[in-house]
């Protein structure tokens, strides 16, 4: 009986410790799946951090690709307030080709719908010039080269020299164009 006592005994420890052992085994298996789906989660965090500086690198590195482009483009558009030096510049330009420069209307569009919800309106500027054809013809060529954009709208070159008897196909005599130019211009 002293044997069947403590075989129970026996029993009801191991049953005890298999018991202890299969609670400690449920929390650390429960532990283990708690750290792994945090590990999950850091390891998804991570990856998309990583894609994430990954993009801003290739996206940093495309814009200093195209910062010579962007101060072209930005270096085309007259400033908001870039109207009096831009006009005065027409004016050395012409002067530089020793014409009479006339601006005959100045003005600006804000509703150019294909200038809308933009910053950009455009600036129209109608002028006279009279000089030569030579020197009007050099004067519209470097204003189509102008880093400003210019669009040049209307043109009209008429000669104006005083003796009519003269061939009007000479460069030398004098000549007046009346032309219409359309810059854009930050608001």
């Amino acid at each position: 009986m002293k044997n069947s006592k403590s075989l129970k005994g026996i029993v009801i420890m191991l049953s005890l410790f298999v018991l202890v052992l299969f609670v400690a085994q449920y929390f650390v298996y429960r532990d283990i799946r708690i750290k792994n789906q945090k590990i999950s989660v850091l390891e998804r965090d991570l990856s998309l951090q990583e894609n994430r500086q990954e993009y801003l690198i290739a996206m940093e590195k495309q814009i200093n690709s195209m910062s010579a482009d962007l101060e072209k483009i930005d270096n085309s558009i007259l400033s908001a307030d870039g109207e009096v030096g831009f006009i005065n510049s027409l004016e050395d330009l012409a002067a530089k080709n020793k014409l009479k420069f006339e601006p005959e209307f100045l003005g600006s569009d804000e509703n150019d719908p294909t200038l809308k919800n933009t910053n950009i309106k455009t600036f129209t500027i109608r002028a006279k010039v009279t000089g030569s054809w030579i020197d009007t013809y050099t004067f519209i060529s470097e204003l189509e080269s102008n880093p400003i954009k210019i669009k040049i709208n209307k043109l009209a070159l008429s000669n104006v020299s005083a003796d009519s008897g003269v061939d009007v196909k000479k460069f030398g005599q004098k000549w007046q164009s009346i032309f219409e130019i359309v810059v854009l211009k930050y608001k």
